[in-house]
């Protein structure tokens, strides 16, 4: 199934993923038809093409002060993942109608592992973003195998990547419709988050569902962050948003603590991102201390005043999917 995304004239926002995620994006290259591992005979009938299961290729990041070159590493979350429609071909979206049991059977089939009480909170979820979705100014996915797959399951994904641990208070930057704020406060009930969407309507609907499931230390920042707008200390930041790393990063300076975690939900061309970093020479790069035992200049980028170590940084796929995506976490050393 194709998705063409929309040109989004709203000015003065933050950009969630669903107005230009870099996965959904005809432009992509990555986006291309692909045949599913689990079903070889799909697009049997297009014109034979070279194939590869092998992820995408990903550049080096020549620019940053580094001996040794390195590149994004790939990581399956779940390789021995069976796909639930594997003995019958998939043609489009999901066959299954939407009701909280098929909901649970996507995101298994996806790599999300989930208890009954997370699925209960899920599902109550979904049934108010349809609900409140009419104009699809929430989100444009309005199928439910796609609103799995690239909401729930992306965002739920990859906080099993980090096991769920989370730094708190954690600052949400462009949570759209809660992405991925409230996927990340089902699958740790105990992280402080703060949800920053400048839209009226999308601010008044992130308030109504707090209050809807009983969230608890949680709540919503219903303006744009920019440099002098959010002053808060925080301890870390999560953005799935379509702005470049580098625009993000002045606009959370401020607010990000010395020793917290910028983490960002990116698309296959992460590398091509960090590339237009400021790459931090030797000299530049402060000693170990106790605060920063294991500062190095071998990863280090330099955002205004702040300087940053990369600490993690990976492409993975969802599995049963050809999604790829890529996760980036930076410490801010100084």
């Amino acid at each position: 199934m194709k998705h063409f995304r929309k040109k989004n004239s709203a000015k003065n926002s933050d950009t969630s993923p669903e107005k230009g995620d870099s996965w959904n994006s005809p432009r992509d290259k990555f986006n291309q038809p692909l045949p599913s591992r689990n079903n070889p005979t799909e697009n049997s009938s297009s014109k034979p093409q070279k194939q590869s299961q092998q992820p995408p290729k990903v550049s080096n990041f020549s620019n940053i002060s580094n001996p040794t070159k390195f590149k994004l590493k790939y990581h399956n979350p779940n390789e021995n993942s069976k796909s639930i429609f594997e003995n019958s071909p998939r043609q489009g979206p999901s066959p299954l109608s939407p009701s909280k049991k098929n909901l649970g059977l996507l995101l298994e089939n996806y790599g999300v592992t989930i208890d009954t009480q997370q699925l209960e909170l899920l599902w109550a979820y979904h049934q108010l973003l349809r609900k409140h979705n009419t104009d699809q100014d929430l989100t444009r996915l309005i199928n439910f195998d796609s609103m799995a797959q690239r909401h729930y399951a992306d965002c739920l994904v990859f906080s099993q990547l980090i096991q769920n641990k989370w730094p708190s208070p954690l600052l949400d930057v462009g949570t759209g419709a809660g992405f991925p704020g409230f996927m990340i406060k089902i699958a740790s009930p105990q992280t402080e988050i703060i949800l920053a969407e400048p839209r009226p309507r999308r601010v008044n609907f992130l308030n109504l569902v707090i209050k809807e499931l009983g969230f608890q230390k949680i709540h919503v920042f219903g303006h744009k962050v920019t440099s002098k707008s959010y002053l808060e200390p925080v301890q870390g930041i999560v953005s799935r948003a379509f702005e470049t790393v580098a625009s993000t990063l002045p606009r959370i300076e401020p607010a990000l603590q010395i020793g917290g975690k910028a983490i960002f939900m990116k698309g296959p061309k992460l590398a091509e991102e960090l590339e237009e970093l400021k790459p931090v020479h030797q000299s530049s790069v402060p000693e170990p201390s106790e605060t920063n035992p294991n500062i190095s200049n071998s990863k280090c980028i330099q955002s205004g005043r702040a300087l940053y170590t990369i600490e993690t940084h990976k492409l993975y796929r969802i599995p049963n999917t050809q999604q790829d995506r890529a996760l980036l976490i930076l410490r801010r050393d100084a």
